[in-house]
């Protein structure tokens, strides 16, 4: 995973998902640390990618504000310089299509999906 983060420019989506999302779109690479339910959980594949990378916008499902607020509450409180737009679940798997590449994770909760958009640093 490291050398995937190391390849990322600026304006390459990512997409970190949770375990059940059947996540498959042709020319989409899927790196797959699920180990079992669970693990690795997404927040410590999103602190993980996050540390690594300028993170310039990220998108979510609208959803994630009712079903799932204290991953929203961590996601804001590790992304507030960033510009953030909700989505309609089903645009955000239309969006899925141009992602570079998708990481899974054990995550079991309601919409852990987001969509995240490499900045610059500097």
């Amino acid at each position: 995973m490291l050398y995937i983060l190391s390849i990322l420019q600026h304006i390459i989506l990512v997409r970190c998902i949770g375990f059940g999302c059947g996540f498959r779109i042709k020319g989409v690479e899927i790196v797959d640390l699920a180990l079992i339910g669970g693990i690795p959980s997404f927040k410590d594949v999103f602190d993980a990618v996050v540390n690594e990378v300028e993170i310039e916008k990220y998108t979510m499902a609208e959803d994630v504000k009712q079903t799932n607020v204290d991953l929203l509450e961590h996601i804001q409180k590790n992304l507030n310089k960033s510009e953030v737009e909700y989505i309609p679940h089903v645009d955000l798997k239309e969006m899925s299509k141009n992602v570079k590449f998708a990481i899974r994770t054990g995550e079991f909760s309601y919409y852990p999906n987001i969509i995240l958009q490499a900045g610059v640093v500097f």
